[in-house]
């Protein structure tokens, strides 16, 4: 009994070790600038994102979570960099000097079995399609390459290409909405930093209600025109 306690307790111990060596503390990433298609039909998201990030000490090596995605391109400051995907990590290898930004770029492509809901988009009748995303209790790095760590704060801003006809959602404030071919580009500011997993985009046929709360803040709710009824009760 006391060799199977000790044999625990060994166990316990190099988990947290494990989980100590994995921190990432060299690296501070600061900004993402996401550009994505969504493809609901295909269940398929493509897209690249900008990382602005500053390096604290001496490293040879820095990540980022990319769950089950395909990492078509890895640039730093605009030239190819080596990089290594194990389907859990993107792991980009070169010395990195301390008290330097750098920009890295990430082209990817990732069919999500989590974190991502393609609703309704299998049956040509369904009248209420939708796509939305999940990240708290899940992760994020399903559809974007991103930290999960939840401690880590980046601001997020993102920019969703999607079909015309639905209302796209995400983080941040509404800059632009611009139909270009056979797509439609919504982009979002987002001006403080957040963890990973409240980054986060809804698309579906909303209409919205508009209100004021006491304070002046403006309230949006959006909701299935065939809701209506729901919506102030809700």
């Amino acid at each position: 009994m006391q060799a199977m306690k000790s044999l625990l307790l060994l166990y316990l111990l190099t988990g947290i070790q494990l989980a100590v060596a994995q921190t990432q503390t060299g690296v501070d990433f600061l900004k993402a600038v996401a550009m994505i298609e969504v493809l609901p039909e295909k269940g398929l998201i493509v897209g690249e994102v900008d990382y602005d990030f500053r390096i604290i000490k001496k490293a040879d090596s820095i990540y980022l979570d990319a769950r089950h995605m395909d990492i078509l391109e890895v640039t730093l400051n605009n030239e190819k960099v080596h990089f290594q995907n194990d389907g859990a990590r993107l792991v980009i290898h070169k010395k990195f000097k301390p008290k330097t930004y750098t920009k890295l770029r990430i082209k990817f492509k990732a069919q999500p079995d989590e974190a991502v809901y393609f609703i309704g988009w299998d049956n040509p009748d369904d009248t209420n399609k939708q796509v939305w995303t999940q990240g708290q209790g899940k992760y994020t790095s399903h559809w974007l390459p991103s930290l999960d760590d939840m401690n880590d704060k980046i601001e997020f801003d993102l920019a969703i290409a999607f079909q015309p006809g639905y209302t796209v959602l995400a983080n941040g404030v509404l800059k632009s909405r611009l139909e270009k071919d056979d797509k439609v580009l919504w982009e979002f500011d987002m001006e403080r930093p957040m963890s990973s997993y409240l980054a986060a985009f809804a698309i579906g046929e909303y209409e919205v209600e508009l209100l004021k709360s006491t304070s002046g803040v403006t309230i949006k709710n959006y909701y299935y025109p065939e809701e209506q009824h729901k919506a102030e009760p809700t």
